[in-house]
């Protein structure tokens, strides 16, 4: 049915397209571009002229190809692991066919789906309905999809002129913004006044500079002058102050001759401006933050992570998003994609790294708070891994904290273990949150002014700690009580933690890359962080205590 329905298709079909006919008056729109207001036919290839457009296509391309996908399965303690077992993970990561690599193939695909909004791979099968073999790009100007007459979908390009039918499961289909089943919205229809602006002021300049920067203008002579004479005046001109070799001489006309200028110079015509504006346009079309453009004002230091990561969560994840939902339904059994056994995702962690500085700081508070282990950390660093016990235990190597290491078999009697009554934690519970929020308080009115902010961190909260002990005295006491401890000691050693957590996590939003414009918005929400967790990082403290004091009776 299809290679019937095919047939009528051939009569329209031709070598340029096989979706149009040269006959037609539409193609000629495509051949040549769609016009703008500019006067300028504005078509994929002149756009590409355009250095903006180039610089976007470029990065995007680039940026997707750089991020790896892999085929992942789900094992059995719910994380994940790479399927290097699985016939589509060795294409799309390593080598999609026998003549390119998977980067070339991914920065090929986006090329074409950046600017042509649709971007085609054709799936290489065994039998044509089997396991993948192969991936390979399919021009997006001579594929297109159709539907025979019951309704199904199926793909056709252009194969040495011929049209070539494909099922729909052989053909990899990622759109842009689109309106309509078959094919992304045409980026160029949308950008045609822009880019044709674009292009028509670098004619402009380019025929400007081509005159030796000599503008254009009328020739004003005596009345009774002949048309012969007139002629023979222009000709004149012309060939002695026209071409590069007869730029900046010195004009003189005759017989009471005059001319006067009328084309307006590129100073005039804000021709710079017009460029810059033309370059933040097209970073909008292609949904990219300006400064990716070369626009370096649009920036600042502080906040160029925060433009990437800008970049990456508004422009490259739709793309990761449209790619990953086609590959999976394309290369993935059904039996995998029900059960969710298998998933492709990119992996983009290179584009969001950041300076050393920083990285190492992110890394010693993930292995302060246990949630990275020596070994991981180096990973991560990419040196060479320790192979030592130590280096797979999660602990805080700032206080030696872990699992307690195994004794002896023989297990001595235990002692009563004396817990906080509800009451009783009821009670520290409210006590911690008050003076939370009280300090917090503090640092959110301080955050008014940079200067005053900084130099309550460098005192340390000086001014606050004593209004800790004397609110928190009571509750502390009846905290010691219940393991035998000193309320004081017990105050102090709380009051310690809590500025010590507090300082460290408003310090961190004093730094770079966080903004000074976002000072007290930052510093709100690490207040927010710290009275939320504030109480169970206390109050577990107190449990640690009580081990310890355990531990401590039992080896004596």
């Amino acid at each position: 049915m299809i290679a019937q329905f095919l047939s009528s298709l051939l009569p329209m079909a031709s070598l340029e397209n096989p979706q149009f006919n040269l006959n037609d008056p539409a193609a000629y729109d495509l051949l040549a571009g769609v016009p703008a207001d500019s006067g300028i036919h504005v078509s994929s290839r002149t756009a590409m002229q355009l250095a903006p457009v180039w610089q976007a296509m470029s990065i995007i391309s680039g940026d997707v190809a750089t991020s790896t996908a892999n085929v992942f399965k789900r094992t059995s303690e719910g994380d994940r692991a790479v399927a290097t077992d699985h016939d589509a993970n060795y294409l799309i990561a390593v080598r999609p066919n026998e003549e390119m690599s998977a980067f070339e193939l991914w920065r090929r695909f986006m090329n074409h789906a950046t600017i042509w909004q649709s971007a085609y791979l054709y799936v290489e099968r065994v039998g044509r309905v089997g396991r993948p073999l192969g991936l390979y790009n399919l021009l997006p100007d001579r594929t297109f999809s159709k539907r025979d007459p019951s309704g199904r979908l199926f793909y056709v390009t252009d194969v040495d002129g011929e049209p070539v039918p494909l099922f729909k499961e052989e053909v990899i289909h990622v759109k842009g913004m689109s309106v309509e089943v078959g094919s992304g919205y045409d980026l160029v229809c949308a950008a045609k006044n822009s880019w044709g602006l674009s292009l028509a002021a670098e004619g402009f300049e380019s025929k400007f500079f081509a005159n030796g920067a000599q503008t254009g203008g009328i020739v004003e002579v005596p009345l009774g002058t002949t048309d012969e004479a007139a002629t023979r005046l222009m000709s004149g001109m012309q060939k002695k102050h026209t071409g590069k070799d007869n730029w900046f001489k010195v004009m003189v006309l005759r017989d009471g001759a005059k001319f006067h200028g009328t084309t307006i110079d590129a100073q005039k015509s804000q021709m710079t401006e017009l460029r810059e504006q033309q370059v933040r346009d097209t970073a909008r079309f292609f949904n990219l933050p300006p400064h990716k453009l070369g626009l370096v004002d649009s920036v600042s230091y502080n906040s160029s992570e925060q433009s990437q990561i800008q970049y990456i969560t508004g422009c490259l994840t739709h793309w990761f998003g449209a790619l990953r939902g086609e590959l999976q339904l394309k290369l993935l059994s059904e039996q995998e994609q029900r059960s969710e056994s298998h998933f492709i995702d990119f992996n983009a962690s290179k584009l969001i790294e950041r300076d050393l500085k920083t990285q190492v700081e992110i890394l010693e508070i993930e292995r302060r708070n246990e949630i990275i282990n020596a070994a991981e950390w180096r990973r991560k660093r990419n040196l060479p891994p320790r192979t030592d016990k130590a280096a797979q235990e999660y602990l805080n190597p700032n206080t030696k904290s872990g699992p307690p290491a195994k004794t002896e078999p023989v297990k001595p009697e235990p002692t009563p273990k004396t817990a906080l009554s509800p009451a009783a934690r009821a009670v520290c519970e409210e006590a911690i949150s008050r003076i939370a929020r009280r300090v917090t308080a503090h640092a959110r009115n301080t955050a008014k002014n940079s200067a005053k902010l900084v130099a309550w961190l460098d005192s340390k909260a000086h001014e606050q700690r004593d209004l800790f002990h004397h609110m928190m005295l009571p509750a502390a006491t009846l905290a010691a009580e219940a393991i035998g401890e000193q309320g004081d000691d017990t105050c102090y050693a709380w009051g310690g933690k809590f500025f010590a957590g507090l300082l460290a996590m408003i310090d961190v939003v004093t730094k770079s890359p966080y903004m000074s414009s976002d000072l007290e918005k930052n510093v709100d929400e690490q207040c927010c962080l710290f009275e939320a967790a504030i109480c169970a990082d206390l109050l577990g403290s107190l449990n640690r205590s009580q081990n310890n004091a355990e531990v401590s009776q039992i080896a004596a």
